[in-house]
């Protein structure tokens, strides 16, 4: 129907010209990481591993070797997660598509784009999941990834539809679906009733996530069956507290987003008592952290807007560390000469810093590596 770089046509331009339905040619593609798990099949094949190769010696440079089938793995799960959900919304969103044809199947050597392997294997699912999402009946749903990710309590609502093209299509029926596992899982059925050969609504789930003390993964899960005949598909959200207490260790940069993320703000910034024409060139802000050894290192500072000021830093040990701004500009007391104490501890593997004493303008909730 089209090209990997053409763009499908308004959706009710779909179907013209076609016998009630269409396939994407060539749909996008996306890669994950050479896999050295499977270093022995090309082996085998008297093949060499050119995209293996050249993962292992760059990981040798590096020192992460060990790594290295924990990399594929990952990055497999992400590749199968982003082609699911863009596959899922194109066809979702057009209403005559039946099907895509994903580009490039199979993996080539240092491109492993494929849904399989080079020798045709499986990578992490087995075809009966790809048809969850490019068989002739797929179930479908709304929310993107970004619409995934909720607190205890809050309501979700999920529109569904259904893209039936299997001969025959199915009959009128119920669909059952089911959120979370265990005991706090709820579930329940709607009734259905479709147009086939096209994508088309199958109903609204509303429900509530249940309370959390601890962020959770729960997964969505949809099916139908009919006689012998079933269909099914799921997608995972993610659940947070609604009350997050956050450790004087953490820190957070940047804007924050939806979900639990929303709720949390960036800390460590440094306030000037002035306003700069031009802070990039005006001053010069840098930051002193001596550590428990008397080991020092400066780092700079970076303008963040009106008269804000932040600085990152990973403390390399534990223990207590000393900090002083320094600015060009001396006599702007909210960037120059104030003090304070870090203490580094290590939780988790991870070493954190949190502030245990400030003076000055500095606003300070913590520093993490």
């Amino acid at each position: 129907m089209a090209g990997r770089g053409a763009r499908l046509g308004r959706q009710s331009d779909l179907g013209k010209g076609f016998a009630r339905h269409a396939h994407q040619h060539e749909y996008r593609w996306w890669t994950s990481f050479p896999d050295v798990r499977i270093k022995k099949k090309y082996k085998d094949a008297g093949l060499r591993p050119i995209g293996i190769d050249l993962a292992e010696e760059a990981a040798a440079e590096a020192g992460l070797q060990h790594l290295l089938p924990a990399v594929a793995h990952n990055s497999q799960r992400i590749h199968f997660s982003e082609m699911k959900a863009k596959m899922d919304r194109c066809r979702r969103n057009f209403k005559f598509l039946a099907g895509l044809c994903y580009y490039c199947g199979v993996d080539i050597h240092c491109a492993p784009m494929g849904a399989l392997d080079m020798f045709y294997e499986k990578k992490l699912v087995d075809a009966e999941t790809w048809l969850q999402t490019n068989g002739d009946t797929v179930l479908l749903m709304d929310h993107e990834f970004e619409d995934r990710m909720y607190t205890a309590g809050d309501k979700l609502t999920v529109n569904m539809s259904i893209s039936d093209f299997a001969h025959p299509p199915l009959k009128p029926g119920r669909f059952e679906w089911k959120l979370g596992s265990g005991r706090s899982a709820v579930s329940g059925s709607l009734k259905f009733k479709h147009t086939p050969f096209c994508t088309s609504s199958l109903g609204v789930i509303k429900t509530k996530f249940p309370e959390t003390l601890k962020p959770q993964r729960l997964q969505l899960s949809v099916r139908i069956v009919e006689g012998e005949r079933e269909v099914s598909n799921q997608w995972d959200f993610w659940l947070f507290p609604k009350v997050v207490k956050l450790p004087k260790s953490v820190m957070l940069y940047g804007k924050t987003g939806k979900g639990i993320m929303r709720k949390l703000r960036t800390a460590y910034t440094f306030q000037s008592q002035k306003d700069y024409a031009d802070p990039f060139s005006d001053i010069e802000l840098s930051v002193f952290f001596a550590g428990p050894d008397g080991a020092g290192q400066t780092v700079p500072c970076f303008w963040a807007g009106t008269n804000e000021w932040r600085v990152r830093y990973s403390s390399p040990t534990t223990g207590t560390y000393r900090y002083e701004p320094c600015c060009s500009d001396t006599a702007d007391d909210g960037l120059h000469g104030k003090t304070g104490e870090l203490e580094s501890c290590r939780t988790r593997a991870r070493i954190r810093c949190s502030s245990t004493a400030v003076t000055g303008s500095a606003r300070t909730s913590g520093i993490s590596s």
